[in-house]
């Protein structure tokens, strides 16, 4: 018998067929992503990411020379879905307000969908200088496409329009924390309601504009997804 015939296929979870190496990394992150939703990020090895994506050790190693390097990577793609789903939201509004407003809604939505996630692996990926990079170079990137439509609508100097867009955005982590603690559809509904009475009073600051009373209701709160 030809001694070939005898050698096993190699491990790869999907009836046989190889994958490619992107494609396989994104198996692995998926299986270390449900596995940390299920169990809490302490209680899942390395080994039981590679049970769950159905490969070797050897070759999860291959792709993750660490358990750090995984939580890292799996901690970047979360927030990069978020990020791109918000700033994509910003451009879509039709007033300086409406940014905002999705801003803080996307913001929310994304600690909804990932809550767990983001509360497990947040401080284990913080510990990476690269990441807290990452982390400022998209709130600068939020912040740039705030400044640009504050100052042209409003004809305010940027440095005067980009300050008021700082203190918004960092009203942004506060939102997050009091969600954090309670997390219900009433307490964002507040939450927003809270975020958007300061937005509006800020803008009109801005042009040393008396912010008008509001005479109008807001919509009602419909959920975050």
């Amino acid at each position: 018998m030809d001694a070939t015939a005898q050698t096993p296929a190699p491990r790869t979870g999907d009836g046989g067929r190889r994958r490619s190496g992107a494609s396989r990394r994104e198996d692995i992150m998926r299986a270390f992503a449900a596995l940390v939703t299920d169990r809490g990020l302490d209680a899942v090895s390395m080994e039981a990411v590679a049970d769950r994506a159905g490969i070797s050790r050897a070759l999860l190693y291959k792709h993750f020379a660490s358990r750090d390097g995984l939580i890292t990577a799996v901690y970047r793609r979360e927030v990069e879905v978020g990020h791109h789903e918000i700033l994509a939201e910003m451009r879509a509004a039709s007033t300086i307000e409406g940014m905002y407003e999705a801003l803080a809604r996307g913001s929310l939505r994304a600690g909804r969908q990932r809550y767990s996630l983001y509360v497990a692996l947040f401080a284990a990926a913080q510990r990476s200088q690269e990441v807290r990079h990452e982390v400022h170079t998209r709130v600068d990137q939020i912040c740039q496409l705030l400044v640009e439509r504050t100052s042209r609508e409003l004809r305010v100097p940027a440095e005067r329009a980009r300050l008021a867009s700082d203190i918004l955005i960092s009203a942004i982590s506060t939102i997050m924390r009091e969600w954090y603690g309670s997390p219900t559809d009433s307490t964002a509904a507040r939450l927003i309601d809270t975020y958007l009475m300061l937005v509006r009073g800020g803008l009109a600051g801005l042009t040393d504009i008396e912010p008008a009373p509001a005479t109008v209701p807001a919509a009602p709160y419909v959920g975050l997804s």
